[in-house]
């Protein structure tokens, strides 16, 4: 599910260092769809732009085109392509996240300058060990480095591991958008940080840890 992630977070200096930003910073900031559709044919599992997918993004509406895309179920092989998306993200492998690169960049220029006119809360549940809790110790700085869904329903995010993160977001933070109007589930109220996001600890309350999102648009 898009709401359940398994891994901590990274540095900043990892992020500093990864092929993600290697080749965002390579890639043009708005590509067109016909290049995000290109780019995919050349992963694995899409052989060409009749694949589900592409057509949700070559039929969809330019201004939110990949982000309805991602918000869907459709599959990627064996996979939904949100899940595979993140994974190729968290991987962080050379070739994969450039052929990625173009559908990202369109993500966050969709994402990006659209955040919320008031402080607003949202809400995401992860399942966490002992020891991956213990690294969101108060005070430390880190980025997810997927996107990161979440949901003003602290119920549904509830739903999604053992541990809840509550996220507030600062007025018109940049790199987060409300996606509920054209989400493939509208009930989700879901709220979408773009990759490599970067937040704050605020508190860490064994079962209940709360982050400040912090201004990092790339």
């Amino acid at each position: 599910n898009r709401f359940y992630i398994t891994i901590p977070g990274v540095s900043d200096d990892e992020f500093q260092g990864s092929r993600f930003l290697l080749h965002y910073n390579e890639t043009e900031k708005c590509p067109s769809t016909t290049t995000v559709i290109d780019s995919l044919i050349g992963l694995p599992h899409v052989n060409d732009e009749n694949h589900p997918v592409l057509q949700l993004i070559k039929k969809g509406d330019p201004a939110h085109n990949v982000l309805r895309a991602y918000s869907s179920n459709e599959k990627f092989g064996s996979t939904e392509f949100y899940s595979y998306v993140n994974k190729l993200l968290h991987d962080d492998k050379d070739a994969k996240v450039k052929n990625l690169m173009p559908f990202i960049r369109r993500a966050t220029w969709q994402i990006n300058k659209h955040g919320p006119i008031e402080c607003t809360t949202v809400y995401r549940g992860m399942t966490l060990d002992e020891k991956r809790r213990s690294y969101f110790t108060p005070g430390r700085i880190f980025r997810f480095p997927g996107f990161t869904s979440t949901s003003l329903s602290k119920h549904m995010a509830r739903n999604y591991g053992n541990t809840l993160f509550e996220i507030r977001i600062p007025p018109r933070c940049q790199q987060v958008k409300d996606i509920s109007n054209f989400s493939c589930y509208k009930n989700e109220q879901e709220w979408l940080f773009s990759p490599y996001s970067r937040f704050q600890v605020r508190a860490n309350q064994q079962n209940i840890i709360v982050l400040d999102a912090m201004e990092n648009m790339i």
